[in-house]
């Protein structure tokens, strides 16, 4: 039997249950909303869980002229992002029962983006909630398509997304290719703001530490430019584990480190760009 007076006392301090919804439960009219969940102790033991003690995230999209926020969600770190963080803290392998890619010397410096994130014909604004397990996002976006027949298409030439060839530094802010038929190339995957390969946080923020209530953060910085993934749809995120060679100037061994969705956003404007602040905190 829940005890719903101390339930409802550590959910509503930690902000994690609307006071509404307990007005519901306390009138007895929680059976229908909840009936299609076999256990209320184990469904609550799970939000509480997701909002104390855990590693967690915040996205944050503004409007790179004005700074106005245009969106601030939660987002949802993977699970085999805490398992990776426990596994650089006490410098040990994988359990046997998890399994998952064990490559040395990852680190978190490219970010995605794509439209799976909701049903964009029919729910465009009802994002689906992202699974601890997720390894992708449910359909990436190129932030950029190289294409040497540019020139030669009415559809393509007028299209700021759409290069001939990438030079040199978009090849060092672009990355997780997939060559197409048509010789075109998508690049799925980029650094944070003004990265380098020598600088791989860019304009980041980084450490967010207040020593008066213990709390540590760390913030990310990235953008979507005017000049990318135009005539597109998007509704999630993600952020990306990976090892970086220097001297292919390539990524491997990529794993899935965090996922959002949210609302769908058009980028079918010329003139729309987001800048967005990610807050990984515990």
């Amino acid at each position: 039997m829940i005890n719903f007076s101390r339930l409802k006392k550590e959910l509503l301090e930690s902000k994690t249950v609307d006071p509404e919804l307990f007005d519901m439960i306390e009138k007895e009219k929680y059976e229908e909303r909840f009936s299609k969940i076999d256990n209320m102790s184990e469904y609550f033991s799970d939000r509480l869980n997701n909002k104390i003690g855990n590693l967690r995230g915040k996205v944050i999209f503004r409007d790179p002229e004005t700074k106005k926020i245009v969106l601030e969600k939660d987002n949802l770190i993977m699970m085999r992002t805490r398992v990776w963080l426990l596994e650089q803290l006490f410098n040990t392998d994988l359990p046997d029962n998890y399994k998952a890619n064990s490559s040395p010397d990852r680190f978190i410096a490219l970010f995605s983006v794509g439209s799976g994130g909701a049903d964009v014909n029919n729910a465009p604004f009802t994002p689906f909630a992202p699974k601890y397990s997720d390894k992708d996002l449910g359909e990436k976006i190129p932030f950029v398509i190289e294409n040497p027949d540019k020139e030669n298409s009415d559809r393509l030439a007028n299209d700021p997304s759409v290069y001939s060839k990438l030079d040199q530094n978009q090849l060092e802010t672009y990355y997780e290719t997939r060559t197409n038929p048509d010789g075109s190339t998508y690049y799925f995957a980029k650094r944070f703001a003004n990265a380098t390969p020598n600088n791989p946080l860019g304009d980041s923020r980084r450490w967010i530490i207040d020593n008066s209530d213990g709390s540590v953060a760390f913030s990310l910085k990235m953008y979507i430019e005017k000049e990318e993934c135009r005539g597109n749809l998007i509704n999630e995120l993600g952020l990306w584990l990976g090892n970086y060679n220097s001297k292919t100037n390539k990524f491997s061994n990529m794993e899935l480190a965090s996922r959002i969705t949210f609302n769908t956003e058009s980028l079918s404007s010329l003139t729309k760009g987001i800048e967005i602040e990610y807050i990984i905190y515990i």
